[in-house]
Order: structure tokens, then C-alpha cells, then sequence
């Protein structure tokens, strides 16, 4: 410890790693944007600065913000990867071992035909958007994701639709485009239930 002229002990400032890892998990996010915030402000600062407690503040409001489009984000994927299965399993298929984008694929191949490929290349953006929110809070990453579905909506729907879309929140915008591309889905599964009730109701009965 250094000492002063007087004799007394002068604490050393506490050294924080800020270092943003790639890989950094949530928590580890959350404390490094603690530390940022208070590691030029003294070592003497106390739990009850009222600095701090702005910083606390700021921070709740940040990660209210990114709990609300984690969840609207991954929730709606998941609904869209049910109706995945449930198309799949309408035509004698077992996806419960596939992932997101193999259930796109194994879906395409199926060529329902209300299914256009500017639906698929949406699901596509929105599933890059979702591995990007389950690992990264916000940032240029999941910014440069958001925009890729923004723009991939914009070109399925109406030129109308598209101008209206452009004022959607981020939020909005995830749950439109993930819920557009479920609705599609789960129309290419009845017609497809419809069809093979025809079919049933055609073919001859054994006499």
C-alpha cells in the first residue's frame, strides 16, 4: 500500500477488466457496463452515490427495453417452429430432430404453393435475427440482423403495407414478420389437412 506524508494508508484504485469478450455472457455485459460507468468516479465511491444510482437506473431501464424484444423475438420463433412441425408432420414427416433452419428446408422441399420464396428468405432474416438476440443484447450485430429483416419484409409485402412498416418499432417489426410468416404456414397445413380429407372421402369404399 502507498502511504502518505501524514502516514496514512491511500487505497489503490480497484483495476476492472472492461474488456468485451465477443462470446460475453449477459451477466458478464451487465457488470462490465456497471464498471464502465463507475471506474472513472474515485475509489471512495459509496453503494449510495447518487451517481451510481443514476447509472443503476439507466441500466434497469436498458435491459427492460432488451427483455421485451428477447422475449417477443424467441417467442414468436418458437410459434413459427411449431407450425413447422405441424406442416411437417401433415405429410408424414418426423422434424422433432431438426433444427429451425433444417425445418425451413425440409418445409421448401414440400413446394406448398402459397409459399413464395420471399416468405422463405424472410423466415430466414428472422431466424438470424433471433441467433443474434439469444447471444448479443443489442449492438451493430443485432442492429445489422434487424435491418436484414426489415428489408426482407419490405419486399413481401405491398408497397403500401411496406410504407406503413417503416414507422414499426423494432419490436413490431420482429413480431410482424415472424407472425406473416406463421400465418402462411399454418394456411399451407390446412390446405394441405383439407386435401387429404378429399382424398379420403374420393377414394373408392371396399364393397
Amino acid at each position: 500500500m502507498a502511504k502518505a506524508q501524514s502516514g496514512a494508508t491511500t487505497p489503490r484504485p480497484v483495476l476492472v477488466n472492461t474488456t468485451l469478450q465477443k462470446n460475453s455472457s449477459p451477466f458478464r455485459v451487465f457488470m462490465l457496463i456497471i464498471a464502465r460507468q463507475t471506474s472513472n468516479r474515485g475509489p471512495n465511491m459509496k453503494s449510495d452515490d447518487p451517481r451510481l444510482k443514476e447509472s443503476l437506473k439507466r441500466l434497469t431501464e436498458r435491459v427492460a427495453k432488451l427483455d421485451d424484444m428477447i422475449l417477443t423475438v424467441l417467442k414468436n420463433h418458437v410459434g413459427v417452429e411449431q407450425s413447422m412441425a405441424e406442416f411437417l408432420d401433415t405429410h408424414g414427416k418426423n422434424s422433432e430432430e431438426l433444427t429451425f433452419a433444417q425445418k425451413i428446408c425440409a418445409c421448401k422441399e414440400l413446394k406448398p404453393g402459397i409459399i413464395e420464396e420471399p416468405i422463405w428468405k424472410l423466415l430466414e432474416e428472422c431466424n438470424r435475427l433471433r441467433n443474434k438476440v439469444a447471444h448479443y443484447l443489442d449492438g451493430p450485430e443485432v442492429e445489422k440482423k434487424m435491418q436484414a429483416v426489415r428489408d426482407a419484409y419490405y419486399a413481401t409485402v405491398s408497397k403500401e403495407q411496406a410504407e406503413a412498416a417503416k414507422k414499426m418499432t423494432d419490436m413490431q417489426m420482429a413480431m410482424s414478420a415472424l407472425t406473416l410468416c406463421g400465418s402462411y404456414i399454418v394456411v399451407a397445413t390446412e390446405n394441405k389437412k383439407d386435401a387429404d380429407k378429399r382424398g379420403n372421402n374420393s377414394a373408392p369404399r371396399p364393397g
